[in-house]
């Protein structure tokens, strides 16, 4: 089975032998089918995915895939999800006015832990691209939706708020829990650390989160975490950094660099 993660700016490409489970032994840290390389801009999607399934041979047999999408989400309450009506919510939600010309494939994850139904979409073109070089049997997944489930679990001591922060390419999800109940899910685009800093406070604000006492986490791009971290240490009391060969226990999947978190976080809590 294979699993792509693409983004603006990198593919990912990760093959799991039919049968495997996730515990790999130690010696197969360094020989995992693994590929994460950078988007070429003067060549075409289609080039690049050509180029990515070529790395391995393992990625060039037709297989399941599952393709992790990054792009913005939207939540509705379970109680008011209706499946003929999601194109629509996702384009007054999400779209608005932008990219109207833009052919979009809108799909949904359902996260039962939260009450809620998680809608992104990917461009249609994206999608038949993907479709043409690795065959039909591919599902779209939202990046985010083991991450929240994940985070929808640490609870802490009397079910108080935090705060995580999912730090990833161009793009920073606030993410607010309250014990299991998912109070806000804000995303945001980026250009430098301090922008994570603006977005956190600036949400943390409107929810009257006592900086004192609301743990904020962050995770993603580990380089990028440390730095926020240091700078977001200016303003909060209490902060920390998930790393996925923490959270993992050294698992050599997560420890492979620029394996991006939330991919390690899909594969290894399915």
């Amino acid at each position: 089975m294979l699993f792509l993660r693409l983004d603006d700016s990198h593919l990912t490409l990760f093959y799991k032998r039919p049968g495997e489970k996730t515990e790999f032994p130690e010696e197969l840290s360094e020989r995992f089918p693994f590929e994460h390389r950078k988007l070429r801009p003067s060549t075409s999607l289609e080039m690049n995915l050509r180029e990515i399934r070529a790395s391995h041979i393992e990625f060039q047999e037709k297989q399941r895939m599952e393709v992790l999408v990054t792009s913005p989400v939207t939540l509705v309450p379970i109680s008011e999800f209706e499946e003929e009506m999601c194109e629509d919510f996702y384009h007054f939600s999400v779209v608005g006015e932008r990219r109207e010309h833009v052919a979009l494939r809108v799909f949904y994850d359902m996260l039962p832990f939260s009450n809620a139904v998680l809608i992104f979409a990917l461009e249609e073109n994206v999608c038949q691209a993907i479709e043409d070089e690795f065959g039909e049997e591919v599902h779209y997944v939202s990046a985010l939706t083991n991450v929240l489930k994940s985070f929808s679990e640490k609870i802490h001591p009397q079910h108080r708020r935090r705060v995580y922060l999912h730090c990833c390419d161009a793009r920073l999800d606030v993410i607010v829990y309250e014990g299991y109940q998912l109070l806000l899910l804000n995303s945001f685009e980026i250009r430098g650390h301090s922008d994570v800093t603006y977005y956190a406070l600036n949400v943390a604000q409107n929810l009257g989160l006592e900086l004192t006492q609301t743990p904020f986490t962050l995770c993603g791009t580990e380089e990028k975490c440390q730095t926020v971290s240091g700078e977001l240490e200016r303003f909060v009391k209490n902060v920390g950094l998930l790393r996925a060969s923490a959270v993992f226990n050294r698992h050599p999947l997560a420890t492979i660099p620029n394996a991006p978190f939330d991919l390690v976080n899909h594969i290894l809590t399915k």
